[in-house]
């Protein structure tokens, strides 16, 4: 078996993600819901084994104002594994945040009921995007599934597979990269002209606790939606958008002054073979967009007007815009620099109301890669890092036919946050919501 690395340098996916450690909680976490029990005991192990396989797992991170790095821990010195049977305590588990710089970078709990299980693992954010978590459960649950079949089962570690944004690049052939770089100046220019944003007026609070708001939809409710969108030429995810921007301007109202912007995520391993990274990683491209210039009537015009912008960005390399146009920089500057910058662009922004909401869409979760021996989940959902007031980030995932939309945010929010899910999804055609 060869030796874990002493020092990983943090790549650039992971300086973008400890940057926006400025306006959230960075942790991801997957919820999975079973029928039957796990074993309990093997399921420790293989979480263990997990961090043998993957490095960057057992490792912790430290700030350097040059350049973050990461060292190894011993993983043994560590708690990842705990079981209940109390649903508070399981609670109180989810709604705690997970820091990278005392490292694991994972953690795990397994709750035990009468009716069956509910697994929650916890990641780093600075070690993994919503496409890594989904990996390191596919891990997991591989690993639970050799050791049923040999005990003494001990996987390779992955010392060289890369962590880098250069495995997708490297892809990118050179004739892109004007392009890429014009449109990465013409998304910058739009998200200054109008200079505010519609938004919700979510006032500052503290950072914690943190409360997760769900909304789960399940396949009956989106068999319909997804018919209705393929009339229309719609993802499902253009339809979530098109519902948070018609919602909101329900709510706000629109006086033609404040720019309908989101920004979003891209998962970049759409460019791979197999949709997979090397190794573990953050892996994600950062969409701003701004729509209109008119919201729409009603939300079959504004799912128009979503429509066109979603199909003009997926034509070309959609979310490498800030590699080609903002990493060159950023990646020569000291990391100490690169945070003032980035304090500087969010204080303007909050002074002049201009915060766009983030929806970030952490993609399908595979049923194959979440059902561990004859378990398969009833249900699985991923939560997205919770957001700091006034900035509202929520998540999007689905798995085997159904759609989750959840929301990390702080208990005095609770209440406006859960009002604007709700306004959101009934505006989504036939049908209600359960929650």
């Amino acid at each position: 078996m060869q030796p874990q690395p002493d020092r990983i340098v943090f790549e650039t996916g992971d300086c973008s993600v400890l940057a926006l450690g400025r306006v959230c909680h960075l942790i991801i976490q997957l919820e999975l819901d079973y029928a039957e029990h796990l074993d309990a005991d093997r399921l420790s192990r293989a979480l263990r084994l997990a961090l043998d396989a993957e490095p960057i797992l057992a490792h912790r991170s430290v700030y350097d104002p040059v350049k973050p790095y990461w060292v190894p821990v011993n993983p043994d010195e560590f708690k990842l594994f705990f079981f209940t049977e109390d649903r508070t305590e399981y609670d109180r588990f989810r709604d705690e945040v997970i820091d990278s710089k005392a490292g694991p970078q994972i953690k795990a709990m397994l709750l035990r009921e009468s009716d069956g299980d509910h697994l929650l693992l916890k990641v780093a954010h600075e070690a993994a995007d919503a496409g890594g978590t989904k990996e390191i459960a596919r891990l997991v649950t591989s690993i639970y599934n050799r050791l049923n079949e040999n005990p003494d089962y001990k996987p390779e570690p992955n010392v060289s597979g890369s962590r880098s944004i250069k495995q997708i690049m490297n892809r990118v052939p050179w004739y892109a990269y004007p392009r890429l770089y014009l449109r990465y100046l013409r998304e910058n220019w739009r998200n200054y002209i109008p200079k505010m944003t519609l938004s919700l007026p979510l006032p500052e609070t503290e950072r914690t606790p943190v409360q997760y708001l769900v909304r789960y939809l399940s396949p009956e409710r989106i068999a319909p939606l997804a018919e209705y969108g393929r009339a229309r030429e719609a993802t499902l995810n253009d339809m979530i958008l098109a519902a948070h921007l018609h919602a909101l301007v329900k709510q706000r109202g629109w006086d033609g002054k404040h720019a309908l912007r989101l920004a979003t995520t891209i998962d970049l391993r759409r460019y791979l073979p197999g949709e997979r990274g090397e190794a573990i990683c953050n892996l994600s491209g950062l969409e701003f967009t701004r729509f209109g210039p008119e919201p729409g009537d009603d939300f079959a015009a504004t799912l128009d007007m979503v429509v066109r912008h979603t199909k003009r960005q997926k034509a070309f390399y959609i979310g490498l815009n800030n590699y080609v146009g903002l990493t060159p920089t950023t990646d020569r500057l000291k990391f100490e620099t690169v945070l003032k910058i980035f304090d500087s662009i969010l204080e303007r922004g909050m002074r002049v109301g201009n915060l766009a909401h983030s929806i970030t869409n952490m993609g399908p979760i595979k049923v194959e890669d979440v059902t561990f021996g004859e378990a398969k989940p009833l249900r699985a959902f991923l939560l997205p890092p919770p957001g700091f007031p006034p900035n509202f980030l929520s998540g999007v995932s689905g798995y085997d036919g159904s759609l989750t939309i959840a929301v990390g945010t702080h208990p005095d929010l609770a209440e406006t946050l859960s009002d604007f899910l709700d306004a959101m999804l009934a505006e989504l055609p036939d049908g209600n919501t359960s929650a």
